[in-house]
């Protein structure tokens, strides 16, 4: 995955662990339950050759016994219940960031890019047939969310991000004449021959290690049609 898309990711906030303890906590507190502390990495139970056995008192929160095999036990017949539940809540709950995430192609893979890729229209004509998986995550996030937004300077910048590169863009660069606007109508405004415009843009790319061909292509479709770019590598 493109590394610059991992802040849109949803983390998973809860562990199975998690969630059994919490279904525990709902129960009321009494030895009657058999359910003590849970062991995800050890075996919790008597041991008939233990030198010293921890008993719990009124004012214990956990009964503490002697380990006697490495393993996975979970405690007693309700806890394994309640532990098959917590499991289910937590596969649950991978499921549903995945499906958030996975809103994003930027951080997509497999069918889900696949998919984005063919409602996107990717591969488009800017596709060599080369691209990587971040570069084809970077492609389809930068036209989902760069597409029919006002091109300002800042929005090439961003743009470029998307690709990975790190560029600055100028207007008015040295060594071009602004464009002269005779005696007509331009927009709203009558030019009188005094109106000037430019319409060259310099974006010098100063670091990045994206698919270059990939971002200027997709850079020259997105711009207006009268902008000419002037590429500094």
């Amino acid at each position: 995955m493109a590394t610059e898309f991992e802040q849109y990711k949803f983390p998973v906030k809860y562990t199975e662990e998690q969630y059994l303890k919490a279904m525990v906590g709902l129960l009321p507190t009494g030895t009657i339950w058999g359910i003590d502390e849970f062991g995800f990495a050890e075996i919790w139970q008597n041991a008939t050759t233990a030198p010293t056995e921890y008993q719990a008192t009124t004012s214990a929160l956990f009964e503490v016994q002697a380990t006697t095999a490495a393993g996975y036990d979970s405690g007693s017949l309700l806890a394994r219940l309640l532990s098959c539940f917590s499991s289910e809540l937590q596969r649950i709950e991978v499921a549903a960031w995945d499906i958030l995430n996975n809103t994003d192609p930027g951080v997509c893979v497999g069918a889900w890019l696949e998919s984005w890729e063919r409602v996107l229209g990717l591969p488009g004509s800017c596709s060599d047939g080369t691209e990587t998986v971040t570069d084809r995550q970077r492609a389809a996030h930068a036209l989902l969310f760069g597409e029919y937004q006002i091109t300002t300077l800042e929005f090439y910048a961003t743009f470029c991000a998307t690709f990975g590169f790190s560029v600055t863009v100028e207007e008015i660069p040295d060594g071009f004449d602004p464009a002269v606007c005779g005696v007509s109508i331009c927009g709203v405004d009558v030019c009188d021959g005094a109106g000037e415009g430019y319409s060259v843009l310099r974006i010098t790319i100063d670091s990045g290690s994206g698919n270059q061909s990939l971002m200027q292509c997709a850079v020259n479709k997105v711009k207006q049609a009268h902008v000419i770019i002037d590429w500094v590598i």
